[in-house]
């Protein structure tokens, strides 16, 4: 009998080993295959705004003077605004804009890659390329974690940085900014010219700090919500290879 019954749990604990490493497996498969089609929609995205980026700048030789969306938000009406605030700034700071929907594209490249990697090493049960997935993983975490930190307890070394290079702008470059997100000044309206910010049309009583805060406000929900999944989809990387890990190794 007490042969039996050791035999039984022995063969309870095999089978709750077993079934906390298949879930460990199908966790870390599940979460990565949704960071592959995130990575696939970013390139996406990097792509779409290349080829908003690359009509407006062909719009810039039609004598563009307007940069609204009181016909609709759609690509076009980006479009005129990047001719809009392209022909205002200078061919160097334009290069840059024309540049930046690579960034995404190599974002949404680097997310494919180490979520393949995590795919990879849930399927193959490789833990060669687990360890690996979780040291990549753990870097990026810790460097959000470091940015978030910087920028709550330096927000206003920060500020005044930003600030600093407003100052620095040249006037067109200022003006563009200003008819763009529809204000006037920086941190004061004092620092864009009244006579300028009232024959335009822009909000002479907002300044563009308070503008950009106000449209982030308005978008915080979204922004919150984004971060908090990107978070969660990170520790459950973080644990579900660390599970899977053991597990592998167990089983070896």
């Amino acid at each position: 009998l007490c042969t039996l019954a050791n035999s039984t749990v022995k063969m309870g604990e095999k089978k709750g080993c077993d079934c906390g490493a298949k879930f460990c497996r199908f966790l870390l498969i599940l979460v990565n295959v949704l960071c592959m089609v995130g990575g696939i929609a970013l390139i996406g995205a990097g792509v779409a705004v290349k080829v908003i980026v690359d009509n407006g700048n062909a719009n810039i030789s039609t004598a563009l003077k307007t940069c609204d969306f009181r016909d609709g938000v759609n690509t076009q009406g980006f479009a005129n605004c990047f001719a809009f605030f392209c022909d205002r700034v200078g061919e160097t700071t334009c290069s840059a804009l024309r540049s930046f929907p690579l960034a995404f594209v190599i974002l949404g490249v680097f997310i494919f890659a180490l979520a393949f990697l995590g795919c990879l090493s849930g399927v193959k049960r490789n833990s060669f390329c687990i360890i690996i997935y979780f040291f990549l993983l753990l870097v990026i975490f810790l460097g959000q974690f470091i940015i978030a930190i910087v920028a709550f307890f330096f927000s206003d070394d920060i500020l005044r940085a930003i600030n600093g290079t407003w100052n620095l702008l040249s006037t067109s470059r200022r003006e563009a900014v200003m008819t763009v997100f529809d204000c006037c000044g920086f941190l004061s309206t004092n620092q864009g010219p009244a006579s300028w910010c009232n024959s335009t049309g822009v909000q002479s009583d907002i300044t563009c700090y308070e503008m950009v805060k106000s449209i982030v406000s308005s978008h915080l929900v979204i922004v919150a919500a984004v971060g908090v999944v990107v978070v969660l989809i990170e520790l459950v990387g973080l644990v579900g290879s660390c599970c899977a890990r053991r597990a592998f190794k167990k089983d070896s």
